[in-house]
């Protein structure tokens, strides 16, 4: 007996993964429209540069959001990883840029390109299933906390580690391959590597829709008070409907975990014991 539908589990899968790529589509426009805005003010050529990076980034993380858009699927592949390596690439010069022209420290940069190494070191070790996993979770626990340094406002530093509109993206797939890690190392126990690998995309699920709640409310709750009244107040309304449907989609994703989680670990067990 099933107290949901297949049906009802896959509306929620949709409505969830639209709701959520329509915020960043939001979310993308403000950041492109500051930036713009922002090349015509009085700063440094160098700072602009960091601007102009930023748009190409705006620009790129578009196109992937539009891809996955186009093929109805948002899964964690070596295709996406990769693409997001470029993303951060991007972010990552752009950083150092900005770091610079503005006179902050640049540790935060240098951490982000040493992020990108470990994440291509990933596809360098990509026959070693457990070191190449390794790699990935250092890459995104030192791009994390790269982003997380960002000196460009309002945008990119209020919401500076929210990729993918979660604030918790790196938690949640680190948490993932730590499953996928363990479920690997006890292979010889059948039953805890399968209890390890089925629980890893649940558990990632519900960590994202949490970080993307987080991240919904901040935009929802954000104001941008350094801009021109008329373009600020517009951009503020853009970032309020971001951030509800953030909102939103983090709890559809939280309650696809759920869903998910009694699928693939709490019925198979209580069919086996039955």
């Amino acid at each position: 007996m099933s107290y949901y539908s297949n049906d009802s589990k896959k509306k929620i899968n949709t409505l969830s993964m639209f709701l959520l790529l329509v915020s960043i589509g939001f979310f993308i426009a403000v950041s492109l429209i500051n930036s713009i805005y922002t090349l015509t003010a009085h700063y440094s050529i160098l700072f602009k540069f960091g601007i102009f990076i930023v748009i190409i980034f705006d620009i790129f993380y578009a196109a992937i959001i539009f891809s996955i858009y186009r093929t109805g699927k948002f899964n964690v592949t070596d295709k996406f990883i990769f693409m997001s390596l470029i993303l951060f690439s991007l972010i990552f010069i752009s950083e150092i840029l900005t770091e610079i022209s503005t006179g902050s420290t640049i540790f935060p940069a240098i951490v982000g390109f040493i992020a990108v190494v470990f994440g291509y070191m990933y596809y360098y070790f990509k026959d070693d299933e457990l070191l190449s996993r390794i790699m990935i979770i250092i890459g995104a626990a030192l791009a994390y906390i790269a982003m997380a340094g960002y000196p460009l406002v309002p945008y990119i530093y209020i919401f500076g580690t929210s990729f993918m509109n979660s604030a918790l993206w790196a938690q949640a797939f680190i948490a993932m391959e730590i499953f996928l890690i363990l479920a690997f190392v006890f292979k010889p126990m059948q039953m805890l590597s399968d209890f390890m690998s089925s629980s890893a995309k649940p558990l990632a699920t519900f960590i994202f829709g949490i970080g993307m709640i987080i991240t919904g409310a901040s935009m929802a709750s954000f104001s941008t008070g350094v801009l021109p009244a008329a373009l600020g107040d517009s951009l503020t309304g853009l970032l309020i409907v971001a951030g509800i449907l953030a909102l939103i989609s983090g709890i559809l994703f939280v309650i696809l975990s759920l869903i998910e989680f009694y699928e693939q670990i709490i019925k198979p067990r209580f069919h086996f014991i039955g």
